[in-house]
C-alpha cells in the first residue's frame, strides 16, 4: 500500500515518555497507482481540494520553460496555501511536480508538505 503524508493526517507523538511532542504525521494507507489515485484517496478522507498551481503568485514565479509544479492545498475549513507533493521511494526523493499520471509502487510514501524545490 502506497502510503500518504500530508497536512491533514493526525500528528504523530513520541512514546509516552515524550508527551507532547510531535515528531510526524500518521500516514493515510491507500491503494494507488498513480499520484492522482493517492490524491483522489486524500480528498476523499480529509475533504481537502488540491488545484494546480499556474505560477500567479509573484513570489513564487515559475521560470521560463519551467515545467509547472506545486498545487493550492484548500482544507475544508480555513485558508489554501501552496503544497509540493513528492514521492519518497527508498531513499530517493522524486518531485514528479504536476504529473498527476505518476505511477506508484507500492512501497511508495507521497508527501505533502512545504515547497521544496
Amino acid at each position: 500500500m502506497v502510503a500518504i503524508e500530508g497536512p491533514s493526517c493526525p500528528p504523530k507523538s513520541k512514546p509516552h515518555d515524550s508527551v507532547g511532542i510531535i515528531v510526524g504525521r500518521e500516514p493515510l494507507l491507500v491503494d494507488a497507482e498513480t499520484v492522482a489515485d493517492a490524491l483522489a484517496a486524500y480528498i476523499r478522507r480529509f475533504g481537502v481540494r488540491f488545484t494546480p498551481y499556474d505560477g500567479s503568485e509573484p513570489q513564487v514565479p515559475f521560470e521560463p520553460g519551467e515545467p509547472p509544479k506545486f498545487f493550492f492545498y484548500e482544507p475544508p475549513a480555513g485558508c489554501s496555501f501552496l503544497v509540493d507533493i513528492h514521492v519518497q521511494r527508498g531513499s530517493e526523493w522524486i518531485c514528479p511536480k504536476q504529473d498527476l499520471g505518476f505511477r506508484l509502487k507500492s512501497t511508495d510514501r507521497v508527501v505533502i508538505g512545504q515547497l521544496a524545490c
